[in-house]
């Protein structure tokens, strides 16, 4: 009596004798798969491995579909038909083309500041495989063997020259570009609030600390990046709007960006962008709030000190210690 627990492979042969299809069953008989055509010549059915577990079956038959072809669908092994015919000849050179691995030619592309010059000799990677290579002129000046796989991907840009170290990085003029980036671009800055988030931006070349250094060279002592000089309320620090300036003249636009209020007492809050009032009360000055106009807040002065609006003006204010004494008669 036959043995159903044990199992066989077995293939369907075209005329050329390659397999179209792969499958495995019980002992020794054939049960055809659905979409699956019996070849009629019995001799086209070849029993590769008989007397196996359903394991080994299993992996037999996975292994010989991995040399003959593919797994489809449930249908077995992706040849071409699955009634073991190769279709019409349109269909045999199309798959043929598919095949085919074309190379990618790089002569003289551009990858960043790399141009593309020549092919060299391949790579072995730790894999085994080979990796193309090409031999690249960076603008600088410098030439470089690269993987084509590092220029395509966009990894490699240059010959090295872009993250070369500039040895600027504990000097002055270096503090003062990060000072500029940090109070223009960072929100956790202090400065950033009248800087970036006031609207004002850097030039793209002066993001590059070696394209600054370049226009404005070392500062000279005492001096201090100034964007404001040039052009009054310039909001973008470029090449040709910005200069060194002593602290004196960085006073003077300070005057043209702060606003100042005519009245004592009165000042305006930059964090809050409101008028405030700071009264002296007992020795000390105590903040009272916080006002969307001058005048309101000026009134509230005047309220304190029970005077007019003219009394507190900054040219008509006398300090109540050097008033003149009333007489009692």
């Amino acid at each position: 009596m036959e043995n159903l627990n044990r199992f066989c492979t077995y293939a369907f042969l075209r005329e050329d004798k390659i397999p179209y299809y792969i499958g495995k069953n019980n002992g020794k008989r054939i049960y055809i798969s659905k979409g699956i055509e019996m070849p009629k010549d019995k001799n086209k059915i070849l029993i590769l491995k008989e007397n196996l577990t359903e394991e080994e079956a299993y992996k037999h038959k996975i292994y010989m579909i991995s040399i003959f072809g593919r797994k489809h669908l449930g249908t077995g092994i992706l040849h071409n038909r699955n009634d073991g015919s190769y279709g019409n000849k349109k269909i045999r050179k199309r798959k043929n083309n598919i095949n085919v691995k074309r190379k990618r030619n790089l002569i003289d592309c551009r990858f960043g500041k790399l141009l593309v010059i020549k092919e060299l000799d391949g790579k072995r990677k730790p894999c085994g495989s080979l990796s193309r290579v090409f031999l690249c002129k960076c603008d600088c000046g410098n030439e470089k063997g690269i993987r084509i796989s590092d220029l395509t991907t966009g990894r490699t840009t240059s010959c090295g020259c872009k993250t070369r170290k500039h040895g600027k990085r504990n000097s002055r003029i270096y503090v003062i570009w990060r000072g500029m980036k940090a109070r223009c671009l960072n929100p956790k800055s202090p400065s950033y609030k009248n800087y970036g988030g006031n609207g004002v931006t850097i030039d793209e070349r002066w993001m590059n600390f070696e394209n600054f250094y370049e226009d404005m060279g070392d500062p000279p002592d005492r001096m201090t990046l100034d964007k404001d000089v040039i052009v009054k309320g310039n909001k973008v620090y470029a090449p040709g709007l910005c200069k060194w300036s002593t602290p004196a003249e960085q006073s003077v636009n300070k005057m043209f960006t702060t606003k100042k209020s005519k009245y004592v007492y009165v000042s305006w809050n930059k964090i809050k962008e409101k008028w405030q009032v700071i009264l002296p009360i007992n020795g000390k000055g105590k903040k009272i709030g916080t006002y969307y106009t001058e005048e309101d807040a000026a009134k509230v002065v005047c309220n304190y000190f029970n005077i007019n609006l003219v009394s507190i003006l900054r040219k008509n204010w006398i300090p109540p210690s050097k008033r003149p004494l009333h007489k009692v008669s």
